[in-house]
């Protein structure tokens, strides 16, 4: 996924620039990698952050992009927000969500508007939005595979759409790559990150009948997984078991949230 401020050329010359340029754009799926936990951030208050003491042993959402973009990344930012809001994790409770703007150039003040992005219509989620120098930035980015470009002549940055998944040990653990986010697909993908440490068992017995295609970034109902996990003859049993529970259980969240 390319940002567009990248794909207009003019002359053939320029067009060929372009496509130059979009070749060196994407995600290398670096599952497993280890991010650098001792690079220190700035955060949208100017404080120093720490990437190992941001984690702090929680899976986490990380979303590189442009804060001083005018026309997509607030776009990504606002449907990561609409989709987090539907996710049963908590932000900042059951899981991290950080950011990090690719511009050198961006301050705590960008992060700050990016955050209001992040928010939409609604409330922001809790969240870490940090800011760093080039050498900061590059090491990240090399870590989790998130190759973007400069394009020094317009002062603009090409770059990949998508969110990368950390699991609470610091490891990239999956990548859902697009400008539009499921919360389904999420949810799944933090439980996977998670390590059997977050959500129920119902929820962790529900992953077990789902697969991840990398190439799509989404989930999908593996019945193979299904009747591995439960036989043949007791698979819709199960199913019909699993659904019930996951609707009970989110039934008993909402009923929690509008109490509180």
């Amino acid at each position: 996924m390319f940002l567009p401020v990248l794909l207009a050329a003019g002359a053939s010359g320029a067009a060929q620039t372009q496509r130059d340029m979009q070749a060196r754009i994407g995600f290398d799926q670096k599952i497993g990698a280890t991010v650098p936990a001792d690079i220190a951030f700035r955060d949208r208050h100017g404080e120093r952050a720490r990437l190992g003491d941001v984690l702090d042993g929680k899976p986490a959402v990380l979303v590189m992009g442009w804060y001083s973009c005018a026309n997509i990344c607030p776009v990504i930012f606002r449907n990561l927000g609409d989709a987090l809001r539907k996710v049963a994790f908590a932000p900042g409770e059951d899981y991290r969500l950080i950011t990090l703007s690719i511009d050198p150039g961006d301050g705590p003040d960008e992060a700050r508007r990016a955050l209001a992005d992040l928010a939409g219509a609604g409330n922001a989620p809790p969240a870490h939005l940090l800011v760093g120098r080039e050498s900061e930035i590059s090491a990240l980015s090399d870590a989790v595979g998130f190759r973007f470009v400069h394009d020094a002549e317009r002062d603009t940055y090409g770059h990949p759409a998508g969110l990368i998944l950390i699991d609470g040990q610091g490891r990239v653990n999956r990548y859902l790559v697009g400008m539009e986010f499921q919360s389904e697909d999420i949810e799944l993908a933090l439980l996977e990150a998670g390590r059997g440490e977050l959500g129920s068992v119902a929820d962790r017995l529900a992953l077990r009948c789902f697969t991840f295609d990398p190439e799509t970034g989404r989930y999908s109902l593996a019945v193979t997984n299904i009747l591995r996990t439960a036989g043949l003859g007791s698979a819709v049993l199960l199913g019909a078991g699993l659904v019930l529970l996951l609707v009970r259980e989110r039934r008993a969240r909402r009923r929690r949230e509008e109490g509180a």
